[in-house]
């Protein structure tokens, strides 16, 4: 029973993969931030890689989180990000390591090519 369960988070985890393998961007310059609260939207057509995700000690800027996102995605070879946000536990004093506290989520994103590899 264990290896079946094993095997079956094993087929939902690689399922949920886009299976895109990209180079790596040059550095998080070349992300683009996209922030569907500030009313932006993605151009048509785009893929997602998948989540990133930045953890950051409470009063980190919301600048330096979403710098923190790009450099996680332009690792992923990702064209940009789209924001889903940066939170904060509700109880602070759950918060035991003076380097978590902050959570920022986006998903990485890019634009296939022709030539591109899908």
């Amino acid at each position: 029973m264990k290896g079946m369960l094993i095997a079956l988070f094993a087929a939902f985890t690689l399922g949920a993969c886009s299976g895109v393998s990209l180079p790596p961007k040059a550095g998080p310059e070349e992300v683009a931030v996209i922030n569907p609260a500030m009313g932006q939207a993605a151009d048509e057509g785009y893929k997602v890689i998948g989540p990133v995700t930045a953890r950051a000690p409470i009063g980190t800027s919301t600048e330096d989180m979403i710098q923190m996102l790009r450099t996680e995605a332009a690792e992923l070879g990702a064209d940009a990000i789209i924001l889903e946000g940066i939170s904060a536990p509700q109880d602070l004093s759950s918060v035991t390591d003076s380097e978590e506290g902050l959570i920022g989520q986006a998903r990485a994103i890019y634009w296939p090519t022709e030539t591109g590899a899908n």
